[in-house]
């Protein structure tokens, strides 16, 4: 069986403008993701962390939990055929993953955001806050 990060690893030029993986990118999916379902999509950038936000909580899936998201491939077919969710682009390139969704805050990968990071993501439904 193939592991779903270990294969994005070895193809950053597939997913990257450059071939390397850079936070713009990670960042521009994302938003392509919240785009999708919400008209409004916050980016901040604090320090080497990025923020991408919204009003809606995009993240939610029906049948996978959130940490599998930003671990497995998963289609959406909304982005047309052969696509998927930008969570695990961000799983397997970001250094350290963080999420804000439904009124909770969760470290998905590597150390949690300082206090002053997390602050910037109040006020919003849903965010990803990573730093690559």
């Amino acid at each position: 069986m193939v592991d779903p990060v270990q294969w994005l690893l070895a193809r950053p030029q597939q997913f990257f403008l450059g071939g390397s993986a850079n936070p713009l990118d990670l960042a521009a999916s994302i938003m392509a993701d919240v785009l999708l379902v919400s008209e409004q999509c916050v980016v901040r950038c604090l320090g080497d962390w990025w923020i991408v936000g919204s009003d809606v909580n995009w993240i939610q899936h029906p049948t996978h939990s959130v940490e599998d998201l930003f671990q497995r491939v998963v289609p959406d077919p909304r982005q047309g055929r052969h696509s998927m969710r930008a969570e695990v682009i961000v799983g397997a390139f970001a250094s350290r993953v963080a999420l804000v969704a439904a009124g909770e805050q969760r470290c998905i990968k590597g150390e949690s955001p300082p206090a002053s990071v997390w602050s910037k993501a109040k006020g919003l439904r849903a965010a990803v806050l990573f730093s690559v």
